[in-house]
């Protein structure tokens, strides 16, 4: 007898592919899992740390805001610091302005819509001005002009102050420090 076909080729094949399926099934629910639990604990750890800053906000709130006069003493601290600074380093000494220099300077400031209230200056040369201004622009304009007066000593506007009272509504209080250029 003589067999023309193959008996190989008669048997049934078997399909892999459900079996692949449902392990690629398996496997991708693994995965989801794994990265739920990741984000949980992630969720757990900021849930900690929210709960860390709400309890030091809580904390900061009880404490007492500084009184005017702390900041008060601040600042006349700050600038004697600054004063004494200044004077150790012997950078203002040397532009020092003479009395009548200054009423010059502050001569040529002079505007109808700026009022001076309060000059200070220290032996190191820092400047601290206070103010009254009918506008922003006039404010702006004092220290332009300020600025343009560096040829007498250059004291540039190390920081300025601009808030608007209840007490003195139409008007704008200024408060205005200029140092010497440290060398």
């Amino acid at each position: 007898m003589i067999e023309l076909f193959d008996a190989a080729r008669l048997l049934p094949r078997r399909d892999h592919s459900l079996p692949l399926a449902a392990l690629a099934l398996v496997l991708g629910a693994g995965a989801m899992g794994a990265y739920a639990w990741s984000l949980q604990t992630e969720l757990q750890t900021a849930e900690a740390q929210r709960q860390a800053l709400q309890q030091q906000l809580r904390q900061a709130d009880k404490a007492p805001p500084p009184t005017t006069a702390l900041v008060a003493d601040l600042q006349r601290q700050a600038l004697q610091l600054e004063a004494a600074i200044a004077a150790a380093s012997q950078g203002t000494a040397r532009q020092g302005l003479s009395a009548s220099q200054w009423l010059d300077r502050l001569g040529l400031l002079a505007a109808a819509e700026i009022s001076l209230s309060h000059i200070d200056v220290d032996r190191a040369g820092a400047v601290h001005i206070e103010g009254l201004a009918t506008s922003p622009q006039a404010v702006n304009g004092f220290v332009q002009a300020w600025g343009a007066q560096d040829r007498f000593a250059p004291l540039p506007a190390r920081s300025i102050e601009v808030k608007q009272d209840k007490g003195t509504a139409p008007l704008l209080r200024f408060s205005m420090r200029a140092t010497a250029a440290q060398p």
